[in-house]
């Protein structure tokens, strides 16, 4: 397995459709990557749009359900635990992707061995998906979409589950 792909939804019935449907339509040859969604005690529907990603030619897909809200780094964090990917990004679940996403985060980690994880840069849209603006990760990043090398993440020890700045608004 090459990349793990990492999603923590809470009440994202609205959005987590659209978000996996851009990982779904990766590139990437299925059998390389997994997508790892966590549904971190979601009170709306996003458990019922969830299955609907579950058939069985769907079988890259896990889902990992927290009975209560366990917060962000935390469900990261457990998304991370069983993760096979070599290497792993964290994708929000109001997120929707490129279908290069994948594939050229890989292959820059694949070609620089010395690097430890790599980011990208990002649009940002409007309510109706317009583009906004387009914005440059070195200046202003942000954590999802910064695909790490699997044992770099766990010789930083994973997330920190008390840091919660600007993640549980």
């Amino acid at each position: 397995m090459k990349v793990s792909i990492i999603i923590a939804a809470y009440n994202q019935e609205k959005y987590i459709g659209r978000c996996m449907r851009s990982l779904l339509n990766q590139t990437m040859p299925s059998h390389k990557y997994e997508i790892i969604v966590i549904d971190d005690g979601s009170n709306d529907k996003t458990a019922y749009a969830l299955e609907q990603f579950k058939a069985p030619i769907q079988a890259k897909i896990k889902i990992i359900t927290n009975k209560e809200n366990m917060g962000l780094p935390a469900s990261i964090n457990s998304g991370i635990r069983v993760a096979k990917g070599e290497y792993i990004v964290r994708v929000d679940s109001d997120d929707y992707v490129n279908s290069n996403f994948a594939s050229i985060l890989s292959y820059y980690l694949d070609v620089t061995p010395l690097s430890d994880a790599v980011s990208c840069d990002y649009f940002l849209v409007d309510k109706e998906e317009s583009i906004l603006e387009r914005v440059d990760s070195r200046d202003a990043p942000i954590a999802c979409g910064i695909m790490f090398r699997r044992n770099t993440l766990f010789e930083i020890g994973l997330y920190d589950e008390e840091f919660k700045y600007r993640e549980e608004e």
